[in-house]
């Protein structure tokens, strides 16, 4: 807890013992250790005094610190005529006459601001409503409904700015009156309150430390009333907003004194709400996970101080996967689709092997900007199968899934090469074998064959003897004939040929260029 320097003066020694018989029959809320000095925990009390003449059975009875759980009273309780019983919060023990315990509180009760309010039973509201006391600020559970009943008025609450850790607010006065309430530095549980007989005026224009009393005087130092509306510091925590999970955000605080100038040399304290606090004017604080904050920032300088809060949003995750490489030289490429910078320190990548990578703190990728992880390095996708990444927060949920899909096969360098070298060795072949063909079957067609049942060789030379001058002049023109037939031949046979040489080169420069392809395929792979 913190100390504040302003002390409250109580030191004089004359006292009177008020057991408070003028406040009128009622059991009602008597004094509040909402600060003990050190650990609040399990210290804290409310004290509550049987003013009225008879007993009282509070069984059904309900007693309720602002904002930490309804206490019920045992059945069968009874407080007995000008006794007390004290109830402490966040404890447990064994009940007595005059001790009870309320375990089940969910936290301490506030040291800023806070309130206990005081049921006779069930429907809670301005009919059962029994006494009611508020500190620090107005407008507490319950203002209402008192006020509705007549036991307190609105907006006055005790004035805290005297206040010092380990002291108590207790009544000095009838319920709902402007100066029923004081701090005082005198705890008495379960005794009667030490009242001065001397007081300050009910509402101070500005509250002040009394002067100590003369050890010659024998005057005892009055008390330090707690009444409001009192002036007060004020502070801004800045406005809401809507952040990006893994964003840094700025806080910039404020804070005025009592005549609206700006605060000097005060203390502020930031709460962002997920556990974690800084001390300063100024904060940057990452939320790693999405959520709704509410952030306060508290301020004290000197004996005063005063709280704010806003609420910060933070969205959903803003970074994606962008590529994905699996085997020993692969690679992650991360990307920052944010209008801000992102840290991912402590984010977690996880593969379909369950291999995981924890990214090192403070790691930032900038706006709309990427970084890339190498496989060697973060020990996961090293296997080519693999079949998706996980990105987790740091504390495990999912953030994204990416599905990298089916592996692809990798033809290794000499492999490619000698499946290239034997396919253009086949068409080459095919090539020249077809084209011999063709030319065999040019020649063939080119010898004139002998007709079977032709004459005989003695009937051939009788008639050559008696058709010499004829049948040479028919020889000639067959051998012009045939000249010009085989010449034919030819120029047929040279136009083949060049067709296949030119199919040969197209298809050799198709294969070559397909060779090519494929071997850039691999390299990047």
């Amino acid at each position: 807890m913190k100390l504040r320097k302003l002390a409250v003066s109580i030191f004089g020694s004359l006292f009177f013992i008020f057991p408070l018989e003028v406040l009128g029959a009622g059991i009602v809320v008597n004094e509040v250790m909402f600060d003990p000095t050190g650990t609040d925990t399990a210290l804290e009390w409310v004290e509550l005094y049987n003013s009225g003449e008879t007993s009282e059975n509070l069984a059904g009875w309900q007693l309720y610190p602002d904002g930490i759980g309804y206490f019920s009273f045992p059945a069968g309780f009874i407080l007995e005529s000008k006794k007390f019983v004290v109830v402490y919060v966040r404890t447990s023990g064994q009940n007595s006459s005059s001790t009870l315990y309320h375990p089940a509180a969910s936290s301490n009760m506030g040291n800023t601001s806070g309130s206990i309010a005081l049921f006779s039973g069930e429907p809670r509201g301005k009919d059962t409503i029994k006494d009611f006391v508020e500190w620090g600020k107005g407008g507490e559970t319950w203002e209402t409904a008192a006020s509705d009943a007549g036991i307190w008025e609105k907006g006055v609450f005790v004035d805290l700015a005297l206040f010092l850790e380990g002291n108590v607010v207790l009544r000095k006065g009838e319920s709902g009156a402007k100066n029923a309430w004081m701090i005082s530095s005198n705890a008495t549980p379960g005794a009667p309150n030490e009242i001065s007989t001397d007081t300050l005026p009910a509402t101070p224009a500005s509250p002040s430390l009394p002067p100590p009393a003369s050890p010659e005087s024998g005057n005892a130092t009055p008390p330090v009333p707690a009444l409001l509306p009192s002036p007060s510091i004020k502070v801004s925590a800045g406005e809401d907003r809507v952040v990006s999970v893994g964003g840094v955000v700025e806080f910039l605080g404020s804070a005025w004194g009592l005549k609206g100038e700006p605060l000097q040399n005060a203390r502020f304290l930031w709460n962002f709400g997920d556990g974690e606090t800084h001390e300063g004017k100024s904060a940057s604080h990452i939320f790693r996970y999405p959520g709704k904050y509410t952030i306060g920032l508290h301020i004290s300088s000197g004996d005063l101080a005063a709280s704010d809060y806003a609420r910060v949003e933070v969205g959903s995750n803003q970074i994606r996967v962008r590529e994905v490489i699996r085997g020993e030289a692969g690679s992650i490429r991360l990307e920052n689709s944010a209008s801000v910078a992102v840290d991912i320190g402590g984010w977690i990548l996880e593969d379909s092997e369950r291999k995981i990578f924890t990214i090192p703190p403070k790691t930032k990728i900038s706006p709309q900007s990427e970084i890339v992880l190498a496989n060697a390095v973060t020990g996961i996708l090293k296997n080519t199968s693999a079949s998706f990444l996980i990105l987790r927060y740091p504390n495990s949920e999912v953030a994204l899934r990416y599905e990298i899909g089916a592996p692809l096969v990798k033809v290794p360098e000499k492999e490619a090469s000698l499946s290239l070298t034997e396919n253009t060795k086949k068409v080459v072949t095919e090539s020249s074998t077809s084209l011999e063909l063709s030319k065999s079957q040019i020649a063939e067609k080119a010898v004139p064959k002998k007709e079977e049942g032709g004459p005989s060789q003695n009937e051939s030379m009788a008639q050559e003897s008696s058709g010499a001058s004829g049948e040479a002049s028919q020889l000639q023109e067959e051998k012009k004939d045939f000249s010009l037939h085989e010449s034919q031949q030819e120029l047929a046979s040279a136009s083949y040929l060049h067709a296949n040489i030119t199919t040969f080169f197209l298809m050799a420069f198709g294969v070559s260029i397909l060779g090519a392809l494929s071997f850039l395929a691999w390299k990047v792979w």
